[in-house]
């Protein structure tokens, strides 16, 4: 319920943004006195317009989280490729979890979204590997990956409603194994997805 009241709140605040600036411009065509009262305050209209802006962004919901993003929580693993690699932004990049490695996702989500994690097993780990997937403090769902060319698509459980939502993910292996997650995607809609993982 409080997603949806957020949703028409955000819808009804856009709608207001446009208005009011319809209605601006049409005072200062149909009046001189407006226009003139306008143009003194163009500053504080700028002001307004770009606390508008940063209150739009900033409860859009998202699209895609890059798994090396500041505000993605990372207990163990390491940057893909190294720090340090000559011309690290030629190679394909990503989070590097070994075995008992987690990272923690915070979302903002639309009602009925699906979300894919992408990513691509190394080692032993091609062979079989674990997803443990949570959403906030719900129990978590276990999931099988197998694979290895990148980049690989697993489909995660859906989350439980609309709005802020937190998304952890650990990973288990055999020896040896390891995986590089790239990027969690949101999809609009979760109709029609894949079953998750492999069985």
């Amino acid at each position: 319920m409080i997603a949806y009241v957020e949703g028409v709140l955000v819808q009804a605040g856009r709608e207001a943004i446009v208005a009011v600036a319809g209605l601006a411009v049409w005072s200062s065509v149909r009046s001189p006195r407006v226009g003139a009262v306008l143009r003194r305050s163009w500053i504080g209209a700028w002001l307004v317009a770009s606390a508008a802006l940063v209150v739009a962004l900033a409860t859009a919901p998202d699209g895609v989280v890059e798994i090396e993003a500041p505000q993605v929580r990372r207990s163990g693993g390491s940057p893909v490729p190294p720090e340090g690699t000559v011309a690290r932004s030629s190679y394909r990049r990503g989070w590097r979890l070994d075995d008992g490695d987690r990272v923690v996702v915070p979302l903002r989500l639309r009602a009925g979204s699906g979300v894919v994690l992408e990513g691509w097993l190394l080692g032993t780990a091609q062979r079989r590997a674990d997803l443990v997937v949570g959403w906030d403090d719900e129990p978590a769902t276990v999931l099988r990956w197998r694979g290895g060319d990148p980049p690989e698509r697993v489909v995660l459980p859906a989350p439980p409603d609309a709005g802020r939502h937190i998304l952890e993910i650990s990973f288990f292996s055999p020896p040896e194994g390891a995986v590089v997650l790239d990027r969690v995607v949101v999809r609009p809609s979760a109709g029609g997805q894949e079953p998750a993982g492999d069985s």
